[in-house]
C-alpha cells in the first residue's frame, strides 16, 4: 500500500515536513515496510518556500531587511532555475517575528517584504510568487509599493509613514521612480481568503484583532485602508474594494494589482498545479493529511480540506491527524476521512499539545492504521 503524508504546518509548532516526519516514524513504528511518500505543503501561507523548493529544484536566497517594525533582519526568499522567486510575506512582515505585546496593525509595515521582492527582481526574476498567510500587518501592502519605488505621498508631497497610520494622510502617488524590471515582473499572489478589502468582514475587522488591534482601533484601521484604496483607484485601477481575496493579509496584494502586472489565485490551486499533485494523487492508495487546527476557516480552501476534496474525487482513503478539531468532528468526516484524530485527544491542555506536538503525532500515527 503507497502511503502519502501531506500536511499543512501546525502553526507555533511545527513546520509542515517537521509534521511530515513526525508521522512517518509513527507508521514505521506500527509497520516498517510501509511504502511512505512526503510532500509537506502549502497554500500560500507559512512554509510556501519550503514546500516548493522540498519538491522542485531550487535553493534560498537569504538577504538583509526589516521586520514588521523595522529592525534590522535577515530573510529570505526561494529561487527556482526558470527566474522564478518564491516569496512569503510572513518572512519579513509576520505575526511570529513579534512578542505578543508588540503586536500592532496600526504600525506595523510590509516594507520588509517589498525589499525582498526587490532583491528578487534585482536578481533577474521576472516571476514573483508571493504567498501571503501569517502577516502582522494591515497596511494594504502600502510598504511593498514603497520598497519597489512608489512614492506614497501626503497633501504637502511629503513622504507617508510606513504602516496603516501612514496611510490616513494619503494624498497621491507617484511611480516616477519604479525601475522598469518592476514593470516587466509578473506578480501571482497565493491566498486562501475570500475576504473583501473593507467593510464588515474586510481586512480591519476581521482580521485586526488578530494582529493585535484593539475594538477601538478598528475604525482607525478601516478609515486608513479606504483612504488608500481611494487614491489607488483615482490614479490606478477600477474598483478594488469588491475584489475576492483583497482583504488577505491585510490588503497586502492591492498595492501590486493595482500598479503591476498581478494576479491573485487561491493558493492550495496553484501550489498543487506547479507540483502535480493530481497525478501524486493517482499513484496512492491512502493519504494522510492534517494541520494545526482544523475549523471553519479551514472549509475556505485551507490544505486538510482541499486535499480531502481531491483524495474523495480520485476515491483514495483518507485519515486526518490536526492539532485541534473545532465544532463538530462529525461535519468534517463528511468530507470522507476514515479517519480523524486530533492532539488533544492526548494532550493536557493547548500548550500541552503545541509543545510537545511531534511526540503526540508520532503516538496517534502509530495507531491510526490500526
Amino acid at each position: 500500500m503507497k502511503i502519502l503524508i501531506i500536511p499543512d504546518s501546525f502553526k507555533g509548532s511545527l513546520k509542515a515536513i517537521e509534521v511530515c516526519t513526525h508521522i512517518k516514524n509513527g507508521l514505521i513504528q506500527s509497520n516498517s515496510d510501509l511504502d511512505i511518500s512526503m510532500l509537506p505543503f502549502s497554500d500560500g501561507g507559512e512554509g510556501l518556500i519550503d514546500c516548493i523548493l522540498y519538491n522542485q529544484k531550487g535553493s534560498k536566497v537569504s538577504i538583509p531587511t526589516f521586520d514588521p517594525l523595522g529592525r534590522k533582519i535577515n530573510a529570505a526568499y526561494g529561487q527556482l532555475k526558470d527566474n522564478t522567486a518564491i516569496v512569503e510575506i510572513a518572512e519579513a512582515s509576520g505575526l511570529t517575528l513579534l512578542k505578543p505585546e508588540e503586536r500592532n496593525p496600526l504600525v506595523t509595515s510590509t516594507y520588509g517584504t517589498g525589499l525582498i521582492i526587490k532583491a528578487a527582481i534585482e536578481n533577474g526574476n521576472r516571476k514573483i510568487i508571493l504567498g501571503l498567510g501569517g502577516s502582522a500587518t494591515n497596511d494594504g501592502g502600502a510598504g511593498i509599493l514603497q520598497a519597489l519605488g512608489v512614492q506614497l505621498l501626503d497633501k504637502y508631497e511629503k513622504p507617508i509613514n510606513h504602516g496603516n497610520v501612514g496611510l490616513s494622510t494619503i494624498h497621491s502617488l507617484k511611480t516616477d521612480l519604479v525601475p522598469r524590471e518592476v514593470y516587466e515582473t509578473t506578480f501571482i499572489i497565493a491566498s486562501d481568503v475570500e475576504n473583501p478589502l473593507t467593510g464588515p468582514q474586510g481586512a480591519s475587522f476581521i482580521y485586526g484583532p488578530q494582529k493585535g488591534a484593539q475594538d477601538s482601533e478598528l475604525a482607525i484601521l478601516e478609515y486608513s485602508i479606504l483612504s488608500f484604496a481611494k487614491v489607488l483607484q483615482q490614479q490606478c485601477k477600477p474598483n478594488i474594494l469588491t475584489l475576492k481575496g483583497g482583504g488577505a493579509a491585510g490588503g497586502a496584494a492591492i498595492g501590486l494589482l493595482s500598479l503591476f502586472d498581478a494576479s491573485i489565485k487561491p493558493g492550495f490551486n496553484l501550489i498543487s498545479r506547479m507540483l502535480g499533485l493530481e497525478s501524486i494523487i493517482e499513484d496512492t492508495d491512502l493519504i494522510i493529511t492534517g494541520e494545526g487546527k482544523l475549523d471553519t476557516q479551514s472549509l475556505q480552501g485551507k490544505v486538510t480540506v482541499s486535499v480531502a476534496k481531491l483524495a474523495s474525487f480520485h476515491s483514495k482513503e483518507l485519515m486526518g491527524i490536526v492539532g485541534i478539531i473545532e465544532g463538530d468532528p462529525k461535519e468534517y468526516e463528511k468530507l470522507g476521512f476514515t479517519k480523524l484524530v486530533s492532539i488533544q485527544e492526548l494532550a493536557a491542555n493547548t500548550e500541552d499539545s503545541m509543545k510537545h506536538a511531534g511526540k503526540y503525532l508520532e503516538q496517534l500515527s502509530k495507531k491510526i492504521l490500526d
